[in-house]
């Protein structure tokens, strides 16, 4: 709402999405910028002519920084944009590290109000700890009566619905096409929890880390999972580099696999592989 009665007074925000487990820009497990130009329509939501998608590939956390830097770049360069401000709609987890997530994404972006709905306790909590940020006001909002808690299994099912969503259109309207990929072009961030520092041998460094970059063990386990199209051009850039589209894995060729598997060459493109998976089915 806020969006929408913000270009009704012709204004341009841009609407920032940290909800990395459900998703109003492309799909589940990303985070996303775009601008919003026009009130949303109920249907069609948030156009996405240029929006800005970083994909972390889960639904449990993100990497609020770098969207935030690319953000600040761009809008260095549009005076109206930066004038108008940005709406920033963070996880719905505010408990344990879903707070920390919360807090993070407050120092990262740096808003001037925080607007919290029905959560009295959360609102308290998060004024005596922005203290120290004289510039940033915390407000509560009443939740309208009519508001119930969602069950358990809805999250899943709306995430395995924008996924369709996303390849076929709101109105199933669109017709994805079929591609064969290379094994090698594939990749994945997070090879498990980092080890403490005091508990290595002195000068060692963790073997383990959540944002490291690693190659993908290819097994019929990859089908219905979903995998990013990076602008990376080195595995190592993939963290910090923003993707240009999604692609769903229907099957996988293990005898294809095993005979090219000592081959080499320059990768044409890098696909960062997600643990967002979509229903057992093929779309």
């Amino acid at each position: 709402m806020l969006l929408s009665w913000a270009c009704k007074k012709i204004w341009k925000p841009t609407f920032v999405d940290l909800d990395i487990g459900q998703r109003s820009v492309t799909i589940p497990g990303r985070i996303a910028a775009t601008p919003v130009e026009m009130p949303i329509d109920a249907v069609e939501r948030i156009p996405l002519e240029t929006p800005i998608v970083y994909f972390y590939g889960h639904t449990s956390r993100g990497l609020a920084k770098e969207l935030s830097r690319t953000l600040e770049r761009q809008l260095s360069s549009n005076a109206e944009s930066r004038a108008v401000g940005t709406a920033i709609n963070p996880m719905g987890w505010v408990t344990d590290l879903g707070y920390e997530l919360l807090l993070h994404a407050i120092d990262t972006f740096n808003p001037n109000v925080v607007l919290v709905v029905g959560q009295e306790k959360l609102c308290i909590t998060l004024k005596n700890v922005l203290q120290h940020k004289p510039t940033v006001e915390v407000l509560e909002l009443q939740k309208s009566g009519d508001v119930l808690l969602r069950k358990v299994k809805v999250p899943q099912k709306a995430r395995n619905s924008r996924i369709r969503e996303y390849f076929y259109g709101i109105s199933n309207d669109l017709s994805p096409y079929s591609n064969t990929i290379n094994f090698r072009d594939v990749c994945w961030i997070g090879s498990g929890p980092r080890a403490p520092h005091v508990t290595l041998p002195l000068g060692a460094e963790p073997a383990a880390d959540p944002a490291r970059v690693v190659p993908v063990k290819i097994n019929l386990d990859l089908i219905h999972l979903v995998l990013a199209v990076s602008y990376a051009k080195e595995p190592e850039q993939l963290v910090f580099s923003n993707v240009t589209g999604f692609v769903y894995v229907t099957d996988i060729d293990i005898v294809s696999y095993v005979d090219a598997d000592a081959t080499t060459g320059r990768r044409s493109h890098i696909l960062l592989l997600a643990t967002t998976r979509a229903n057992n089915k093929k779309y």
